[in-house]
């Protein structure tokens, strides 16, 4: 469908008084225009009520309408030549005319060509610099939202910057005090070790005493069976039967003396003291053990099972299983090699 393009320029738009652009214009019977102003004074001063172009009378004065569409079109030209005096003007392809009109209804940017502007007569127009300078406001607003939104997002990373020290440094600060009190708990197992180690030493010195008094008790025994042993073997070989009856009653009498107290001795295990002390010590061990599996447990339930686990699967021995151990640990290597240096 062929476009209708009506040119129009400021001499179709000049009043046939004034001699200049229509200023309110207003529309005669005959139809031709005029200052609204203009024509008023000219019937004034004429008192003839006729068309100053084609001399057209009229009975009466009519009254005068201003002509709003052809004000509207005034302004439009006027806006036009202003705006071909701006460099930075879009001028429309087609017609070579400035896109300076807004059709809200279609989104579209339009010229003034009539043609154009009669496809959209039943759409919302408006002119590009007035949505501009809304459009402009908008931007302004949305560019502070971004700004407040990054001046959040920034405080929020400082923020959580800041966390993130805390969190290192109170990690540090954990790692330090758990340290420190590990090792104080090691220290009084030191300590302790060191206690059990004297008790174990006095139950070393005095079991081998008493094994010394018994060894030098035995050699004594021993040394008074071997002279038995020789008074028996010279008896036997006596001749004199008299001599024989006389010496073997009493001898015989001393040999059963020996023999029952040989019977009565008790022999105690020397090593009972220590193995004892080895099963208390153990017993100990395994206690503290289950108390620091149970205690730490109840404080980490879920993370510190977890570290267990994975040490166990690492084949690395957990904290508490070796605290817990320390005691039996330290504690048997000195009794093996105290033991069996003896």
């Amino acid at each position: 469908m062929a476009e209708l393009c009506v040119p129009v320029s400021f001499n179709d738009l000049r009043c046939r008084i004034c001699r200049k652009v229509f200023w309110a214009p207003t529309t005669l019977l005959c139809g031709h225009n005029f200052c609204t102003q203009c024509i008023h004074n000219c019937w004034e001063r004429d008192r003839r009520i006729r068309c100053p172009e084609c001399g057209c009378m009229f009975p009466y004065r009519p009254q005068l309408i201003e002509n709003t569409t052809l004000t509207e079109l005034v302004r439009l030209m006027k806006k036009v030549a202003d705006s071909r005096k701006t460099p930075d003007i879009t001028f429309c392809k087609r017609h070579n005319n400035p896109l300076d009109i807004y059709c809200y209804t279609d989104d579209m940017i339009l010229c003034e060509e009539v043609g154009v502007l009669t496809e959209h007569l039943d759409h919302t127009i408006g002119f590009v610099e007035q949505e501009r300078k809304i459009k402009q406001e908008e931007l302004k607003n949305m560019q502070m939202k971004s700004k407040q939104m990054l001046q959040q997002q920034e405080k929020k990373r400082e923020k959580l910057q800041e966390i993130h020290k805390q969190i290192q440094e109170e990690a540090g600060q954990t790692k330090d005090h758990c340290e420190i009190m590990v090792a104080s708990a090691i220290d009084s197992l030191q300590r302790y070790y060191l206690s059990v180690r004297e008790r174990v030493e006095a139950q070393e010195q005095a079991v081998t005493a008493q094994v010394q008094a018994n060894l030098m008790t035995l050699t004594t025994k021993m040394e008074e069976m071997k002279k038995r042993e020789a008074e028996l073997d010279r008896l036997a070989h006596t001749k004199s039967d008299v001599i024989f009856l006389k010496e073997w009653r009493p001898l015989q009498l001393l040999c059963e003396n020996s023999y029952l107290q040989s019977l009565h001795e008790v022999s105690e295990d020397p090593l009972l003291p220590l193995k004892s002390t080895k099963r208390s010590v153990e017993q100990l061990g395994k206690k503290l053990e289950e108390f620091c599996d149970k205690e730490l447990t109840s404080v980490f339930p879920a993370d510190f099972s977890g570290v267990n686990s994975a040490q166990l699967e690492q084949g690395v021995e957990p904290t508490t299983r070796v605290v817990g151990s320390t005691v039996s640990a330290v504690c048997m290597q000195h009794y093996s090699g105290s033991h069996y240096s003896s």
